[in-house]
């Protein structure tokens, strides 16, 4: 073989690798154009939404003189510590475990009975019937209820980014650009699971992950979220009032929530030895979401339950005023839209 022979012939293989790696650059930026995590919201304008969700009907109207039941079961009265716009505790009731980024318990209070602040990293696990709430520095709160544990990636600056590893979390975030104008178009509240990524703005919705089968489930009440699978490319879902998502590997469905129940005949007052209240059925609902809360907000949760029938009995509550939210739940596990009633119960004052 001649010496130009083999010149000649590295020049066309080299010429080859050349290509073949252009080539593949080439296929590699479309692959990550296809599969850009970019802000999903930054072309989609703010608007100032009002939920057409139906008002709490009330029984605090008067604001009757309610005397403490000295035969009622102590209730649990959550640490209520602060509304201010820093990431620092509002509630916690029951069994709540909150860690630092090394997985050490990080008290909520010092000796001196103040809140310690809740740092960026930090990990929140909650038992049964436990709930936990917090305000974060964009103005948003958060509530994560029973059997959840949520990762707080970031909450001391914006875009704030939580992670739900298992369970769920209610989001109520605030508008980032009151205080900020420079996030007007900005996505300033993001919740990922190992299913889906999350994109917020000024809204109220619901995230529900399940570890086992890595499966997320989100319901929207009020305003925009951008539903984007973190592992598979294409466009994200947006879902604005009354929808809702089922997110997988296999990828995201779209679905329409279950109306609001209906709560206008429901007693303003309830007796008994125990609170039971019937609502009235949902057209295909499996499930029945209650909620019990001292504010209308639902920020101070005392107690939830789901029931199969439309109905709740819950015990161990103190005589005085609670916000009791209601919606139905379809046969995918997706929550739907919700009512509330503010009512008041007084228990049954007999010895047992």
């Amino acid at each position: 073989m001649s010496v130009r022979f083999k010149l000649k012939y590295r020049s066309i293989v080299l010429r080859a690798l050349i290509l073949g790696v252009l080539s593949c650059a080439a296929l590699t930026g479309r692959a990550q154009e296809a599969c850009d995590t970019s802000d999903p919201l930054v072309n989609i304008p703010r608007a100032s939404e009002k939920s057409d969700a139906p008002a709490v009907k009330s029984a605090n109207k008067k604001k009757p003189r309610v005397k403490k039941n000295r035969h009622a079961k102590a209730k649990r009265s959550p640490k209520v510590v602060s509304t201010a716009q820093t990431p620092k505790l509002i509630s916690e009731v029951g069994q709540v475990v909150v860690s630092d980024a090394k997985g050490i318990p990080h008290r909520l209070f010092n000796t001196k009975g103040k809140a310690v602040p809740i740092q960026d990293g930090y990990t929140v696990q909650t038992g049964v019937q436990s709930f936990f709430s917090m305000g974060l520095s964009d103005g948003s709160r958060l509530v994560i209820p029973s059997n959840s544990t949520v990762l707080l990636k970031q909450i001391t600056k914006t875009p704030i980014l939580i992670d739900v590893k298992k369970g769920r979390v209610e989001n109520y975030v605030g508008d980032s650009s009151l205080s900020n104008p420079k996030n007007k178009n900005k996505t300033s509240y993001r919740v990922r699971t190992p299913a889906v990524t999350l994109s917020v703005r000024g809204t109220k919705f619901g995230v529900e992950h399940d570890a086992a089968s890595n499966i997320t489930r989100t319901d929207v009440s009020e305003g925009v979220v951008a539903a984007q699978s973190p592992t598979l490319c294409g466009a994200p879902i947006i879902l604005s009032h009354g929808k809702g998502a089922f997110a997988s590997a296999q990828g995201i469905r779209e679905y329409t929530m279950l109306p609001a129940p209906n709560l206008e005949q429901l007693p303003l007052v309830v007796r008994g030895k125990t609170l039971q209240l019937k609502v009235p059925e949902i057209a295909a609902a499996r499930r029945y979401h209650f909620r019990v809360s001292y504010d209308e907000q639902f920020l101070l949760l005392v107690q939830e339950s789901y029931s199969d029938i439309p109905a709740m009995e819950l015990s161990g509550l103190d005589s005085g005023y609670y916000f009791v939210k209601v919606n139905g739940v379809d046969a995918d596990g997706g929550e739907g839209l919700s009512s509330a009633v503010n009512i008041l119960y007084q228990p049954d004052a007999r010895p047992q």
